[in-house]
């Protein structure tokens, strides 16, 4: 879904479709679902797992940036956030 996204919104591209947007809002959605349910269950001793650390810093960029950030920074400028949301594709 992300490559999709990213191939579709290069500039001169047709432009990235709404229904890419939903998906990945949808999908954001099931991982902070996860993640607080892995943190209800199993508590503190969750944050020893480097694992869920990984996952959860993922899952923090990427709804900070899709629910937050995206309507403060102008995209096609690129910099360091664009570099920093490449982690997206390794959850």
């Amino acid at each position: 879904c992300l490559g999709v996204q990213s191939e579709l919104s290069l500039p001169g591209g047709p432009g990235e479709p709404q229904v890419l947007e939903v998906f990945e809002n949808v999908f954001l959605a099931m991982y902070v679902a996860e993640a607080a349910l892995n943190i209800i269950t199993r508590g503190k001793p969750c944050f020893k797992d480097p694992w869920f650390i990984f996952d959860l810093t993922l899952v923090v960029i990427g709804t900070s940036y899709q629910w937050c950030l995206k309507f403060v920074v102008d995209e096609s400028s690129g910099g360091i956030l664009q570099q920093v949301l490449v982690l997206r594709t390794l959850q």
